[in-house]
């Protein structure tokens, strides 16, 4: 009776005292009783562990002793209060799974399935049965609770792409200033799952989301397919290479607790769309190489360029070389190799330069093995400006690492991620020679190398070659050596982030130093 009469908010110690006095009047109250008293507690929005495990043995039966809506206002109360109770859920799923579900109201389908898959009791023939009663979607549905119905089951994985894409069409008319994170988060969730760009949208959800939330809420599954749909709208929408930032940023430590439940297949896709958003992680890179390299036969296979195994390294390997300085470790570890030069060469120059894998990786390729080639040029002591050093005990380390790195940049053309910005590059490139030239040095660009297949698209000029004093080249009277620079003209967003970010990025980095320690 005084649980009836409560309107919400309630003090605290009058909860307590009526949660306390429930759990002492456990065995005189009967299902129907324990059903709604746990029912107003949930209106109240008091959940109690003590009551939960009080009442645990009396609901276990609930399913078959109540009516659905009295035992969903069980399953519900306990999934507010975070208690897992097995056979309740496992009970719910069987009835479910006989078909009752088609009895339901849509928000109390919703009720099931959201619980059932934050309890892992969704599984895949349960959803795609709960997927044939939704399709096609109700006409005049509440758009809150198909959204939630729509992110229960992209968490269970269940559904094609095609569902997901109808649900995104349906829940986001309307992307509102006063939307929550909650809300914000679904929609992203359901948008990444449907797998189809909507750069619009994603930059809309994106300026109004907390990063931390959405990593509190993001499902481990789901972590690869957020990353990629950052990745493909920032594409058409750059300014979200400013402000879905903080986004990955957030994603990239998440990916950092969870690396070993995600599938290594999925870890290069990842990885590529946190380095093309320029995130700063070399603690995650170094974990996700080591997660994939650890996979029996992975690395033998991905030595020889081979499938997924390849793939998947270049893109992480690409990855730790845009965000942060190479590697420079020259240590061999023994078995699966650690990330850094070894790892790099052995995984370039085991590959065809034509093989298919190569050539859909092309650019990652290029971009490595400039690195490689910087790498070599620190070994030798060429970048301090001393005659380089060609008898050093790193010399042949040296020395293979440009080898290796000559042989993938004499057959590959830079192409810039944004077409349109071809041209804006072309001037750079060209302004900075005139600069020089002003200045006395002799420089000039590039032209493109003879290389026997025909560029796809006019070649991107990124490369000047700058004539050093025949003292300095250290070589003979007469001769002169040329030092090539190749420019990258990174876009103005991507270097004002780069710029607010860096002492996160620093402190993320001494911590993955520590960690690793």
């Amino acid at each position: 009776a005084e649980l009836r009469g409560l309107r919400a908010p309630c003090d605290g110690a009058q909860l307590a005292a009526l949660s306390g006095a429930a759990v002492v009047l456990e065995a005189e109250l009967g299902a129907r009783q324990v059903a709604l008293v746990l029912h107003r507690f949930a209106d109240l929005q008091w959940h109690s562990a003590d009551l939960c495990t009080a009442f645990e043995a009396r609901v276990a039966s609930s399913v078959e002793e109540l009516s659905p809506p009295e035992w969903l206002a069980v399953l519900q109360y306990y999934v507010g209060a975070g208690r897992r109770h097995e056979a309740l859920c496992g009970a719910a799923a069987r009835w479910a799974a006989l078909g009752n579900a088609k009895s339901l109201q849509l928000h109390q389908l919703e009720l099931l399935v959201s619980s059932l898959a934050h309890l892992d009791h969704l599984d895949s023939a349960l959803g795609e049965q709960i997927l044939a009663m939704l399709e096609p979607l109700p006409p005049e549905a509440d758009t809150d609770c198909m959204l939630r119905i729509g992110v229960a089951l992209a968490v269970a994985d269940v559904g094609r792409a095609r569902f997901y894409r109808q649900i995104v069409a349906y829940t986001s008319r309307n992307i509102s200033p006063q939307d929550g994170d909650a809300q914000r988060a679904a929609k992203l969730l359901v948008l990444a799952k449907a797998g189809a760009p909507n750069s619009a949208l994603t930059l809309s959800l994106v300026r109004g989301l907390n990063p931390v939330a959405f990593r509190n809420i993001v499902p481990i599954s789901l972590v690869p397919g957020c990353v990629q749909q950052l990745h493909a709208a920032t594409i058409g929408q750059e300014a979200l290479l400013l402000d879905a930032r903080p986004l990955a940023r957030e994603l990239a430590r998440a990916t950092a607790q969870v690396v070993d439940d995600i599938p290594f297949e999925r870890l290069g896709p990842l990885a590529s769309g946190l380095g093309f958003l320029g995130i700063q992680a070399p603690h995650t890179y170094e974990l996700m190489w080591s997660r994939v390299v650890g996979e029996d036969g992975v690395w033998d296979e991905a030595s020889r360029g081979e499938g997924v195994p390849f793939r998947v390294l270049v893109q992480i390997a690409w990855a730790a070389c845009v965000a942060q300085p190479l590697p420079t470790s020259l240590e061999r570890s023994p078995g699966a190799p650690q990330i850094g030069l070894h790892a790099f060469i052995d995984l370039l120059s085991g590959v065809s330069l034509d093989a298919a894998d190569a050539k859909r990786l092309r650019q990652h390729l290029r971009q490595i093995a400039l690195c490689l080639r910087n790498a070599g040029l620190k070994l030798r002591g060429t970048t301090s400006g001393a005659p380089p050093n060609e008898s050093g005990p790193n010399s042949d380390v040296a020395a293979r690492l440009s080898e290796v790195a000559e042989r993938w940049l004499q057959h590959s053309r830079r192409h810039v991620f944004f077409s349109r910005r071809r041209l804006a590059q072309a001037r750079v490139v060209r302004a900075f020679t005139r600069h020089l030239n002003v200045r006395g040095v002799v420089a000039s660009v590039v032209c493109a190398p003879n290389l026997e297949m025909p560029a796809p698209r006019p070649r991107t000029v990124d490369t000047i070659c700058v004539e050093l004093h025949q003292e300095r080249a250290g070589g003979p009277d007469g001769d002169a050596e040329g030092l090539l620079l190749t420019l990258w003209a990174k876009h103005p967003l991507l270097l004002a982030s780069a710029r607010e970010a860096r002492p996160e990025a620093e402190a993320e980095a001494s911590a993955g130093a520590g960690a690793s320690a």
